[in-house]
């Protein structure tokens, strides 16, 4: 295994000699090549704190068996306008055809595509898809560091080998644990306010009795603001420890924009032809202790609201993969699935995908599911883009990753976005006939527990 800085790039550099030492190399000339090398194990947030990179990207699997850890954009798909989903995923694939196995997209979309992003969310754009420059992933047995690059024409190889020998050398791998203290929150602001999310609320239950409304997910914007900018992983790598059964992700855009979170809910994987989805919704909070939390979990579980809720989130999913697969299988229905603070109604699907579905079709029917957005589907975006007073921009879009022969994306929930000195804090409620306004707004704050408990304030806003 490889133990320092030195090594590893020697070993790197090896691999790139040898890969340009092949004439019929340069017959990809144009396409995304990818050299990589085992490592020893590291931790992948310190490693990716130590980079001088503007850009970074972080993604682990809700089961933890693959991480990885990028720094720089070898190859950007992103735009600012409305998307057709198969003609987007379509333009990955053709870019990870023929390449290496392991390649793969990392990013999002937003919530709402149809909507510009506001000034704060330019930086992500309306979708943005990166394959990283340099990367060290976990596969669930070994820890590799890898490569991806152009390949440039023959007379170019050797300037880029030296550029790649320059760029391999400023990468860092102490093994040294980094740290770095959080800021203090000065203050905090919520968009609505009490008084609007009221309003928002008893309005969403009027029109369920006079527009044919049944479920409005309604979300809050809760700014913080702190005495110094925020570095992104610095937060990350402490909320990352807060809710391990969970996809944890961070897209860095620079040092002072970033969009992290860690989700508990899957919007799908499909793993060569089979796909796997799932319905998250319905919560309570968890227990002081097992006696209580068994109770809160049984008054879930027998609660006609929530289960009215959680089935409409089921029945959406079930039919929109449906038409996809030969048959669907329910592997679990309505079960509690536990998180550090809250509790949710989960059901598992499965099935075999029919030849030649895409993810862009796939995507586009699963995207957004009541569970974010509302039912019927057209008329809760609607309303959405009405009442609440802020872009959600990718908080509850599809985030994760696109391979050639697989992909998996979650739903971008219990996230936030970092803007220089300011942390802003994204929560939903689905509202529905028999919701309390101040209930909802009480789950909201449950649900952005794993931030706020982070942080040291002087101000009881906060």
């Amino acid at each position: 295994m490889l133990q320092n800085d030195k090594q590893i790039s020697v070993k790197l550099l090896q691999q790139f000699y040898s890969f340009f030492s092949r004439e019929e190399n340069y017959s990809r000339q144009g396409h995304i090549w990818r050299v990589q090398t085992a490592l020893d194990t590291i931790d992948l947030l310190d490693w990716l704190q130590q980079q001088n990179s503007e850009i970074k990207t972080y993604w682990c699997g809700r089961d933890h068996r693959f991480a990885m850890a990028g720094v720089g954009s070898v190859y950007d798909v992103s735009g600012d306008f409305s998307i057709a989903f198969p003609a987007l995923f379509a333009q990955m694939q053709n870019v990870l055809h023929d390449s290496h196995p392991e390649l793969r997209f990392y990013g999002g979309i937003r919530f709402d595509s149809s909507q510009p992003p506001s000034a704060e969310w330019q930086q992500f754009s309306t979708f943005r898809f990166i394959i990283p420059k340099f990367e060290i992933f976990h596969d669930g047995v070994q820890s590799w560091f890898a490569c991806n690059f152009t390949v440039p024409s023959k007379e170019n190889s050797q300037r880029f080998l030296k550029e790649l020998q320059s760029e391999t050398g400023n990468l860092k791998f102490n093994r040294d644990k980094s740290s770095q203290e959080l800021p203090v929150c000065k203050s905090r602001r919520d968009f609505p306010d009490w008084q609007e999310w009221k309003n928002n609320v008893v309005r969403a239950l009027d029109l369920f009795k006079d527009q044919g409304l049944q479920k409005i997910v309604l979300a809050r914007k809760s700014v913080l603001q702190f005495s110094q900018s925020i570095d992104p992983v610095s937060l990350f790598k402490i909320l990352s420890t807060t809710s391990p059964h969970s996809f944890q992700f961070c897209f860095q855009r620079n040092s002072r924009s970033a969009f992290l979170g860690i989700t508990p809910e899957r919007l799908y994987r499909r793993d060569n032809s089979d796909i796997f989805s799932e319905a998250v919704a319905g919560t309570r909070l968890r227990g002081k202790d097992k006696t209580s939390d068994k109770i809160l979990g049984a008054e879930l579980l027998q609660s006609e609201k929530d289960l009215r809720e959680h089935r409409w989130v089921s029945d959406m999913v079930k039919s929109s993969i449906e038409p996809f697969c030969d048959s669907v299988s329910i592997l679990a229905k309505e079960q509690l699935f536990k998180l550090p603070n809250v509790q949710h109604l989960h059901t598992l699907f499965n099935g075999p995908l029919s030849n030649g579905v895409s993810d862009g079709e796939i995507l586009a029917r699963l995207h957004p599911t009541p569970a974010v957005g509302g039912f019927p589907r057209a008329e809760s975006m609607r309303y959405i883009a009405e009442m609440e007073p802020f872009d959600r921009g990718w908080y509850a879009g599809p985030v994760g990753w696109v391979g050639n022969k697989a992909s998996e994306f979650a739903v971008a929930i219990r996230s936030a976005l970092v803007s220089g000195n300011s942390l802003s804090l994204f929560a939903g409620s689905g509202i529905v006939q028999g919701s309390n306004p101040k209930k909802e707004w009480e789950e909201n704050e449950n649900k952005i527990l794993n931030f706020t408990k982070l942080f040291k304030t002087d101000d009881a806003s906060c």
